[in-house]
């Protein structure tokens, strides 16, 4: 999807036989897999269980039976078998790396990585890495030194995203070097942008813009709604392909970004606020490292109702109706937004491992 991030991007793929011989590909045809209830048979291979995982008969068959999942405090022998969002831990269903530089802990486990929980504080190591920010809120990581500073504000010079605060972005000025600027403030075509595979850059989305892999504001392209697509590469590049099975043989080309005027502009808006709000509880937001800020433990529950709110973000092929196979309401170790989740497990693993990313 155009939206990247290090965060966990689970890509399950599936064989499907279309009926002019070819394959749909990509990361969206794992959506061709049966949703399938619990108590019944099934395949790891096509098929996905509702509100349940398939437990093996023998492992490594990718046979079995979907099987409740195991709550917290469960014991467990792989991570698959724990409900969504917890992690198989000294064979255990525990959360696990939700808790930032400071926060009260009783295990390593529940820190973000590499920190340890020390004298029942989450604590970094005596130098930190960039790649892994285990710094206090408002600081980041110097490669020069592997010591944490202040954020670099409005104007400042930076050379990556966490360099900046949460509300702002690093973009180039020139092809020399690049300071700390408000997003979606360069509305014209032709603009310099850093193409960090987010929206969330100094193009203007509700002028219908967004930062191409040139690094330049451009407008968003847009696909003919008759197009077939295989594969992503036929689609552009703010697109998917999605493979819709059934009677069809090809898939469609669908967008991953928010598509009329009106989103578009409440896009900005919801994604500013939940910015303001992270930054208003001191929340570290970790760009590189994977975190489980999904938790309903870790500071970014704080902010769950501004980010349900940027679901508006997200394009048709965020939401696609055909990808979700069932919901986490009611799971209390993660954080949920009413009605029809952002959060459905079909999505979560893509939509959140960005989320993180729709986070910016």
């Amino acid at each position: 999807m155009y939206f990247k991030k290090v965060l966990i991007i689970l890509v399950i793929s599936s064989i499907i036989n279309l009926t002019n011989g070819e394959t749909c590909q990509g990361p969206y045809a794992w959506q061709q897999r049966d949703c399938v209830s619990l108590g019944s048979a099934c395949n790891n291979t096509n098929s996905t269980c509702i509100n349940s995982y398939c437990k093996e008969d023998i492992v490594g068959s990718n046979v079995g039976v979907c099987t409740e999942y195991i709550a917290a405090g469960g014991a467990c022998t792989d991570s698959q078998s724990c409900t969504p969002w917890l992690s198989c831990t000294f064979s255990v269903c525990v959360a696990t790396n939700y808790l930032q530089n400071g926060d009260d802990c009783t295990e390593d486990y529940e820190c973000y990585s590499p920190m340890k929980c020390t004298n029942s504080k989450c604590t970094q190591p005596a130098s930190c890495i960039p790649v892994e920010n285990s710094c206090p809120p408002g600081q980041f990581c110097t490669a020069k030194n592997g010591t944490c500073i202040p954020i670099q504000t409005l104007g400042e010079s930076c050379s990556a995203r966490d360099e900046c605060g949460i509300n702002l972005v690093c973009s180039p000025v020139n092809t020399t070097s690049s300071i700390c600027m408000e997003p979606f403030s360069q509305g014209v075509a032709g603009s310099k942008c850093s193409n960090t595979g987010s929206y969330f850059t100094v193009c203007d989305i509700s002028q219908g813009l967004y930062c191409n892999q040139s690094n330049v504001c451009a407008q968003i392209p847009d696909t003919p709604s008759n197009s077939v697509c295989t594969n992503d590469d036929d689609c552009n590049a703010v697109e998917k392909c999605l493979c819709s099975g059934g009677d069809q043989a090809q898939g469609k080309c669908v967008s991953n970004l928010a598509t009329t005027n009106e989103t578009r502009s409440e896009c900005i808006t919801v994604s500013l606020d939940y910015a303001n709000c992270l930054i208003e509880n001191k929340c570290s937001v970790v760009y590189f490292n994977v975190v489980n800020t999904l938790s309903s433990k870790s500071c970014f529950a704080k902010c769950t109702s501004e980010m349900c709110a940027k679901s508006v973000c997200a394009g048709p092929a965020q939401n696609y109706p055909e990808l979700q196979c069932e919901e986490t309401a009611g799971n209390e170790n993660i954080m949920t937004c009413s009605n029809s989740s952002i959060i459905e497990t079909g999505l979560i693993f893509i939509f959140f491992a960005i989320l993180s990313t729709l986070l910016f």
